[in-house]
């Protein structure tokens, strides 16, 4: 399955502990990533005021969909 990076903006990213990255990413994306989507969370990384979260994803519109 193709990997999707998607890139978030969030002011101050890099200076939150590693639970509240967890709490962040979740909220943003971890309530629409189900079986229905057939979307996987992989990781997150943080850069500055970035988060960027890799997913597994069957295609582009399932990313989509996940981000709406």
């Amino acid at each position: 399955m193709p990997k999707y990076l998607i890139e978030i903006e969030l002011s101050g990213a890099g200076e939150l502990g590693d639970d509240e990255l967890k709490e962040t990413v979740q909220h943003s994306f971890g309530d629409s990533v189900t079986d229905d989507f057939q979307v996987q969370w992989l990781e997150s990384y943080v850069c500055g005021d970035k988060l960027y979260c890799i997913y597994h994803a069957p295609d582009e519109s399932a990313i989509n969909q996940l981000a709406a």
